[in-house]
C-alpha cells in the first residue's frame, strides 16, 4: 500500500448562541426581557431560561435548537469529534438556585447528557456545571472558543450525524434553571489518506533523474 491512513480534528463549525430557535424563554442583547446588561457579553449570546424572572412568569421548560452547517462530504469519514457549547462568563453557563434541576442535551435527536446541578461553588448561591475538559480539546479550539472561560465538551461519533447538511444541536432545561451561551460548536475528526513517505521520497528521486536526464538531452542536441 502507498498511501497510510491519518487522522485530523478539522476547523470548528460554530453558530452563535444567540442563533437559536427558542421555545420559551431566550433573551438577547436586542432582546434582554429583565436580564441585566451586563450579562451579555456581546450580540451573539443567549441567556436561555427563565431563571432571572419571578416565579409569577416561569414557564414548564424552555428548549433550544441550533442548526450547524457540516459539508456532507465530510460526514462519511469523521471517526470522531465533539458537541461544544461555550460562554464568555466564568460564573455564566449553566446554572440554577433549585439543586437537582435538570438540563439534557441532544444531537441530532440522540441523547447526549442528562445534567442534574448539583454543584454549588463557595460563596454562590447558584447551582452550576462543572465538567473535566478532553485533553485532546485544548488544541482542536479555535480563538473564538478558546476565549471563553466556560466551556462545556461531549464526545461524538459519526453515528450521530446526519448525512445532510445541517446538524442539530437541541438543549432543554427545566424552570428556573438558565443557561448563558454564547457559541454552540462541532469539532469533527476525519480519516484522511496520505503517501507514505518512502513512496514520496522515491517518486522525487525519479522525477530528479528525470529532469536531469530531460536538461542533459536539451544540452546535447543543443551542443551538436
Amino acid at each position: 500500500m502507498i498511501f497510510r491512513q491519518i487522522e485530523k480534528m478539522l476547523a470548528p463549525s460554530d453558530v452563535a448562541g444567540s442563533g437559536a430557535k427558542v421555545q420559551g424563554v431566550g433573551a438577547t442583547q436586542a432582546e434582554p426581557l429583565q436580564c441585566n446588561d451586563c450579562w451579555f457579553s456581546g450580540p451573539q449570546t443567549l441567556i436561555l431560561g427563565d431563571g432571572h424572572l419571578p416565579t409569577s412568569e416561569t414557564q414548564n421548560k424552555t428548549t433550544a435548537f441550533w442548526k450547524i452547517p457540516v459539508d456532507r462530504s465530510i460526514v462519511q469519514d469523521v471517526t470522531g469529534g465533539f458537541l461544544v457549547i461555550t460562554c464568555k462568563r466564568m460564573f455564566g453557563g449553566l446554572h440554577t438556585m433549585r439543586s437537582g434541576a435538570i438540563a439534557k442535551v441532544f444531537l441530532n435527536d440522540h441523547p447526549q447528557d442528562i445534567i442534574g446541578l448539583k454543584d454549588q461553588p463557595d460563596g454562590y448561591s447558584d447551582y452550576f456545571l462543572r465538567m473535566p475538559l478532553p485533553p485532546s480539546l485544548s488544541a482542536a479550539l479555535d480563538s473564538k472558543l478558546s476565549s471563553c472561560t466556560t466551556i462545556y465538551a461531549w464526545s461524538i461519533d459519526q453515528k450521530q450525524l446526519n448525512t445532510n447538511r445541517l446538524q442539530i444541536v437541541r438543549a432543554e432545561i427545566d424552570s428556573k434553571v438558565s443557561w448563558d451561551i454564547d457559541y454552540v460548536a462541532l469539532i469533527l475528526r476525519v480519516k484522511r489518506r496520505k503517501v507514505k513517505g518512502w513512496v514520496l521520497s522515491g517518486l522525487l528521486l525519479i522525477a530528479g533523474a528525470a529532469i536531469t536526464a530531460l536538461i542533459q538531452m536539451l544540452f546535447d542536441a543543443f551542443h551538436k
